[in-house]
């Protein structure tokens, strides 16, 4: 049932969204709650968001009703215990089986961090057995597969260049060809300012030469007039980008439980969008402030939040 503002948000929001055209770059990062209303406010009519990721094999059941072609699920292995696991590959061709039109997919979630750090914490010979099993079946099935996405913020070959030289000989031994471990595109993350979005997406397409999807981004633990100037500018540079393929912000959520500081938040603490908040959602300004007690920024200590199918938002 929704409390009265709860439904004042869900009100609002469809106001907010009515006039945004689909984007088909901008997505979610979603992690569902179990409040129904709190879920709404990122999928309304006329909203620009086009797809979604939830860290997880499954889509949301929140969106379960919600048809590819309105807003795609794009499914993630975000990691695994068992180097035979094959638990992926079965998923995905079960949801293609029961109609579900899958079109792409994640590979894991910052492989070369320690689960301690929020990482899958795969070696590069682990991951390639992985890809080899479960990836490139579903490639074969017509699925573009995206490469693990690393924590390493300047070298993108110091995990992915072993990872796929790793998967290439796999494959070698399989066939007997001089065969190169295939992908798609490269998802990445970014945390900081412009010149350290642009130098991402720049160094990840050069390096690998395909198109660049930006999972996670944000200009972490910065006052609002920062943080506001650089969302602004990113969106200008993402949406412009040919090197962009697609792209999701990092701020689905409330701003007092934000680990990239409450100015990065697209809620403020009463589940209100902020101006970042609506503005990502095609609309206005809300004039809803992140904080209410003077604060300019900060947040909790640590680095950007990371998930974990198991145990939730935590520090990286």
């Amino acid at each position: 049932m929704f409390n009265s503002l709860a439904l004042l948000t869900f009100i609002l929001v469809a106001s907010i969204c009515s006039d945004a055209a689909p984007n088909p770059k901008r997505g979610l990062v979603f992690v569902e709650s179990p409040d129904r209303a709190i879920n709404s406010i990122w999928r309304q009519d006329g909203s620009p968001l086009t797809w979604y990721y939830n860290y997880m094999f499954n889509e949301s059941s929140f969106f379960a009703s919600t048809s590819q072609q309105d807003f795609e699920f794009v499914p993630m292995y975000w990691g695994a215990g068992d180097v035979n696991d094959t638990s992926f590959l079965a998923n995905i061709t079960g949801l293609i089986k029961s109609g579900l039109n899958i079109t792409h997919v994640l590979g894991f979630n910052q492989p070369d961090l320690s689960w301690s750090d929020g990482g899958s914490n795969l070696s590069t010979s682990d991951a390639a057995r992985l890809w080899v099993n479960n990836f490139i079946p579903l490639r074969e099935l017509g699925i573009k597969i995206g490469l693990p996405v690393v924590n390493a913020q300047r070298d993108p070959g110091n995990w992915t260049v072993p990872f796929l030289d790793n998967c290439s000989a796999l494959l070698r031994e399989q066939s007997g060809d001089s065969t190169d471990c295939p992908f798609d595109f490269v998802p990445i993350h970014a945390f900081g300012n412009m010149s350290i979005l642009t130098d991402r997406v720049e160094t990840f397409s050069k390096t690998f030469n395909k198109t660049i999807w930006i999972t996670e981004y944000a200009d972490n633990d910065q006052d609002l007039a920062t943080t506001q100037a650089f969302f602004n500018a990113s969106l200008k540079y993402l949406d412009g980008s040919d090197k962009v393929e697609r792209y999701a912000y990092f701020g689905a959520f409330r701003s007092d439980l934000s680990n990239v500081g409450p100015n990065a938040a697209m809620l403020d603490a009463y589940n209100r969008l902020t101006d970042i908040g609506s503005w990502y959602l095609g609309g206005n300004a809300t004039g809803n402030p992140p904080t209410y007690d003077g604060s300019s920024g900060g947040g909790q200590s640590g680095g950007p939040v990371a998930w974990g199918p198991d145990w939730g938002w935590v520090l990286r």
